[in-house]
């Protein structure tokens, strides 16, 4: 009688096995596949090489370095890490703040940790709301987007919705030049 119910058991426990791995399929599925990213752990030039991935019109990259900051503050204690800033190719204005240095586009700055973030962005927000210098703000952890004011809200929109794809651990969505 024991033996028989100890093979019932055996027989039940090898079946929900078996319909548990029939269930999932045997393979693995596009969300499981897709690849993360953690935006904290990035280098300002790869954020935009993400952007530029993802179809945006960025050109005339320029990653700074120590000696290349007109700042001087790449590197510097309390500082970004890495900056890289870019133009937009949809835009023919002059950049309104000093994100960019030919035609409007943005930044992308990279700090050691949030604080060091924060500070920054308390320091360039009251900067930015003089209308000669306005930009559009992102701040997220560790990593601050700067974007040229002189770029429409809609633009800057679909930088923000990149930026927030990667802050969720995703690649920007495909560009487009209708979303919003």
């Amino acid at each position: 009688m024991k033996r028989n119910l100890s093979l019932i058991l055996m027989s039940v426990l090898v079946v929900a096995l078996i319909a548990g791995c029939s269930a999932s399929g045997g393979g693995t599925t596009a969300a499981e596949t897709k690849p993360k990213v953690d935006v904290t752990k990035m280098s300002a030039e790869e954020i935009v090489k993400t952007f530029q991935d993802a179809g945006f019109p960025i050109e005339n990259v320029q990653v700074l370095t120590a000696e290349t900051d007109k700042g001087e503050l790449l590197g510097r204690p309390n500082q970004y890490t890495s900056k890289a800033i870019f133009e937009d190719a949809r835009s023919n204005s002059p950049a309104a703040g000093s994100a960019t240095e030919g035609t409007a586009g943005g930044s992308i700055e990279v700090f050691k940790n949030s604080e060091d973030a924060q500070a920054r962005y308390d320091y360039i927000q009251p900067i930015t709301e003089n209308a000669m210098f306005s930009q559009y703000l992102y701040l997220y952890e560790n990593v601050f987007l700067r974007i040229d004011g002189a770029l429409t809200p809609d633009q800057a929109a679909q930088y923000e919705t990149a930026f927030k794809s990667l802050q969720n651990g995703d690649l920007p969505e495909q560009f487009s030049e209708t979303a919003k």
